[in-house]
């Protein structure tokens, strides 16, 4: 299992739930975590850190807990 993936596939499928502007949103996320979120595979190392920060901005951003 690896969280960090896990979640960005609940980013991308509220993302695509609501129907918003998928490169606008990533983007912003991006500029917030310091990173792409599109390059996270199964195989990107799962980081405490990460996942939370993530987590955070994916609420500041999207409104919901993830």
């Amino acid at each position: 299992m690896n969280e960090l993936y896990d979640l960005v596939q609940r980013v991308n499928a509220e993302v695509d739930r609501r129907g918003l502007d998928a490169f606008r949103v990533r983007g912003e996320i991006a500029l917030k975590v310091g990173y792409l979120i599109s390059l996270v595979d199964e195989q990107t190392p799962s980081e405490p850190d990460k996942v939370e920060q993530l987590r955070l901005v994916a609420k500041e951003v999207l409104g919901v807990d993830l």
